[in-house]
């Protein structure tokens, strides 16, 4: 199978850039010196890509990504933020969640000063701007980074330590960090209503010792005078409750050069690394430091002043004198199982600093890159202070390549395996057999990982930056020639047996984001140079591994994703023989069981014997009658099935529908839906100053339905209830007779008892059923059904459809289509809130805003 499965491309504005170098040159590595580093990080979360405009103050979503190069901008307050006069963000962090996103925009008159922005979940929340000489350098999220998923060597599922601080789960935190070396912690407001916005601030220094924050900027150097920070990195170890901050500072010549002039003359590069002449006469260096600042960062919650901060500056790390720094990454050590992670009186690497520096010599010869690796390792004693040991563990010289990029690669369970990924660009000049590369790093030795094979990549491609999707099976890669180009890679596989290490990667990687509650779009798309039926072998693979868990009966949980994703197999498969339309239609049945068992209990009173809210009452009969229409085309099927398969039979094809009976799950949700149904007619109560009449028609209409219909439902109920099963149906068996829908004798005699027990004269009248469902089919098959919201079930009629503007959607997935106006705002209508919880469809698609025909 392919390395490279797919290579797709997304343009922002331009024109892809035609004939690129045969080599990278000094000049093209000038952004990776220059000071402060200017080119924000590209985020891959379960929301999409999210990543900075490369030339306007904007911030982009790919929510679809490889797929799909549709993009969506965060809103901004355009009237208070007069976007027009600042720049591209220079800073874009994100959570690990993709809800939580802040951003700082420069200001493109020079003054260095700038704004920062807050996002949840694409709904500004707050911003505010930042004076001269208080340019952020870097953020971080503490919060919103749930633990990562990964699968150990027999390919179960296990959950890595917690990365970071323990904080309250609905805790916000955010760390940033300004060129004067100032760290400010945002934090939730006590009073979230507050008219700046619902965050609050509290400073320290990392220059200094702090025993606690305050609301107060701290007074730092004079960032005229003295030091202002250039590049910053973040590092987390886990179950550390300690932060550690790597800084690179720079050293600004006194006030008799404007800041302006050296803070933008190329002072990344030794021979911008000028001597100034003081009033004193007294000659002074400026320029960046030979060494690397560290800061131990505490955070904490107390009873008395809320969030807090607490700085301890920690010894600088060298490096050479001639070298200028091109990255910073702090990477996690994950222990032994065996070994705990802390432990008195010892010391344990708790993480590793990555610094990679490049020497330009003369710029007559090819730069030289060099790659050291630290530990960083806490010693706790019996005492309260802390001592932090910094050990050199290797280092590896490029002499063929530019290190472009350093990323954190996908998560392993194995302990003591800790990897990189490292974009390696050919230097101009060099061998024509050197190529471009993209490889795993084994850290701390430096060496290529030998268990991966590399990816070998085009000249047009060099990327700049890489990306890693949420699953771990897809790269994202930015062009170095043309920024606004996104470049896709499968992840790299393992040398051995190529076919069979993707295989165990995505299956690894399925597993890990239905733990994880990820999008599978992504993990389903890399599958699509398989065939239908390996695709679902799969699948299959995935949801045997859930079977263990929980005592067995772990699939269980995870019945509804599985009918998701055969689904979308189907909907994707070009051949339609083998895709089954009939099941695609019955899945979109049972997923909408449970949201129509939603829609009645979460409408109804806040006691069993309460009313329903009036707004509730025509949306809820029309959720009724759906429910009685579900239900008569199972007792359809199953009738069929029943008198027509003798007990004895081989495997039979089947209806996909009469598995609602060999599933207990399904059959529970059912009862429910039946039982609300009922009680939706009981109580549906007259509201103070309305006319009887609203509650005459409501309950008559789903009266009717139910008088008109061939079915006892209070009977049914019961029978449903009171449901014998004297040889219980597994997980495996079901899935199996779903994929192939196929029944083996064993189960043809089952299922033939179960609907003994429900196919009663009394509880079903079947000619009239028959009947019934026999007239749809006599219609000409456009009107043989009526089209349904596919959330609140009410019928499309002519004319609804197209919607106005903006006021409906359709599914991207199955597209299913909802009148639902997910663009109004939330009112305290329990209706309007219930649908607005639809944030995807049933089917787990995303939803495509109706904006008129295409």
């Amino acid at each position: 199978m392919s390395q490279k499965l797919h290579s797709t491309h997304s343009k922002l504005d331009g024109k892809q850039q035609g004939s690129q170098p045969s080599g990278i040159d000094w000049w093209h590595m000038l952004p990776l010196v220059q000071e402060p580093h200017r080119t924000p990080d590209i985020h891959w979360t379960p929301k999409g890509v999210i990543m900075a405009h490369p030339t306007k103050p904007l911030i982009l979503l790919y929510p679809q990504p490889p797929n799909s190069s549709e993009k969506i901008i965060f809103p901004s307050d355009s009237g208070t933020m007069a976007l027009s006069s600042f720049g591209p963000a220079s800073v874009l962090s994100v959570s690990g969640s993709g809800e939580d996103v802040f951003a700082y925009f420069p200001v493109t008159n020079g003054s260095n000063s700038g704004l920062c922005c807050i996002w949840e979940k694409m709904i500004l929340k707050q911003f505010w701007a930042v004076d001269q000489g208080e340019a952020v350098v870097n953020c971080w999220w503490l919060s919103g980074n749930p633990r990562q998923m990964v699968t150990d060597q027999s390919g179960r599922p296990k959950r890595l330590p917690r990365l970071g601080p323990e904080l309250a789960i609905h805790s916000t935190l955010a760390l940033i960090l300004m060129e004067d070396f100032t760290l400010q912690l945002v934090c939730e407001s006590s009073n979230p209503s507050k008219p700046d916005g619902p965050f609050d601030i509290v400073t320290a220094s990392a220059l200094r010792r702090t025993a606690h924050g305050t609301t107060k900027r701290p007074k730092g150097m004079n960032p005229y005078t003295g030091y202002i920070c250039t590049r910053a990195s973040l590092g987390l170890g886990y179950n550390a409750s300690t932060i550690l901050v790597a800084m690179q500072a720079s050293l600004l010549p006194p006030p008799c050069l404007p800041l302006s002039e050296t803070r933008f003359a190329g002072l990344g590069i030794p021979a911008a690394t000028f001597i100034t002449q003081p009033s004193n006469d007294d000659w002074e260096y400026t320029g960046t430091e030979s060494a690397i600042r560290i800061c131990e960062v505490s955070v904490a919650r107390t009873s008395e002043k809320g969030w807090d901060i607490q700085t301890e500056p920690l010894s600088p790390i060298p490096h050479k004198m001639s070298a200028q720094l091109m990255h910073l990454q702090f990477v996690p050590k994950l222990h032994n199982e065996s070994s705990a992670m802390s432990v008195d009186g010892t010391s344990q690497s708790d993480r590793y600093l990555v610094v990679a520096t490049t020497e330009f010599g003369l710029f007559a010869s090819t730069p030289k890159t060099e790659v050291s690796v630290y530990s960083l390792s806490k010693e706790s004693g019996s005492s309260s202070t802390s001592k932090w040991n910094v050990h050199m563990e290797s280092s590896r010289t490029f002499t063929e390549h530019a290190v472009f990029a350093i990323a954190p690669a996908r998560p392993t369970y194995q302990a003591g395996t800790n990897l990189l990924l490292f974009s390696l660009l050919k230097l101009h000049g060099v061998d024509s057999s050197v190529s471009d590369r993209i490889c795993l790093i084994d850290l701390p030795s430096l060496e290529d990982n030998t268990a991966h094979k590399a990816i070998t990549l085009e000249r047009h491609e060099a990327p700049s930056f890489i990306g890693v999707s949420p699953q771990g099976v897809h790269l994202v890669l930015r062009n170095l020639h043309a920024p606004s180009q996104l470049g896709y890679h499968a992840y790299p596989h393992t040398v051995s047996n190529e076919d069979k290490s993707l295989t165990d990667s995505l299956r690894n990687a399925i597993l890990q984001a239905l733990l994880g509650s990820q999008d599978l779009d992504n993990v389903l798309l890399i599958m699509k140079n398989l065939d239908y039926e390996a695709k679902l072998d799969l699948i299959d693979s995935v949801w045997a591994l859930l079977d263990s868990e929980s005592g067995g009966g772990g699939a269980a949980r995870w019945m509804v994703e599985y009918i998701q994703v055969v689904l979308l197999i189907d909907r994707s498969s070009s051949d339609k023989a083998l895709s089954h339309p009939n099941r695609s239609a019955t899945a979109l049945n049972l997923l909408s069981l449970p949201v129509a068992k939603s829609a009645l209990s979460e409408c109804h009173g806040k006691d069993h014997e309460a009313s329903y809210h009036p707004d509730t009452f025509w949306p809820l009969s029309e959720m009724c009658g759906w429910i009685i229409e579900f239900t008569e085309s199972i007792l359809s099927a199953a009738s069929q099935f029943y008198y027509s398969v003798p007990s004895d039979s081989a495997t039979r094809t089947i209806d996909p529908a009469l598995l609602v009976f060999l599933n207990q799950s399904l059959v529970s949700t059912w009862v429910d839906s039946l039982g609300y149904t009922l009680r939706f007619v009981k109580h549906v109560d007259v509201p103070k100053g309305t006319s009887i009449d609203s509650k005459t028609l409501v309950t008559r209409s789903v009266e009717d339905t139910l008088s008109q219909s061939p079915v006892n439902v209070s009977l049914l109920l019961e029978a449903l209830k009171g449901l014998k099963i004297e040889a219980p149906i597994s997980a495996a068996d079901w899935r199996n007779s779903y994929r192939h829908l196929i029944l083996p004798e064993r189960l043809v005699k089952v299922a033939k008892d179960i609907m003994s027990q429900v196919l009663k004269p009394d509880v079903v009248s079947l000619l009239p059923l028959h009947v019934r469902m026999a007239r749809l089919h006599l219609i000409p098959d456009e009107h043989a059904t009526v089209e349904r919201d596919i959330i609140t079930k009410k019928p499309i009629a002519d004319g609804d459809w197209p919607p106005p503007l903006g006021s409906g959607a359709t599914c991207r997935r199955c597209r299913g289509k909802t009148m639902i106006d997910f663009s109004r705002s939330p009112s305290t209508s329990r209706w309007r809130l219930w649908e607005l919880s639809f944030e995807r469809c049933i089917c787990g698609g995303r939803w495509k805003p109706y904006n008129g025909p295409n």
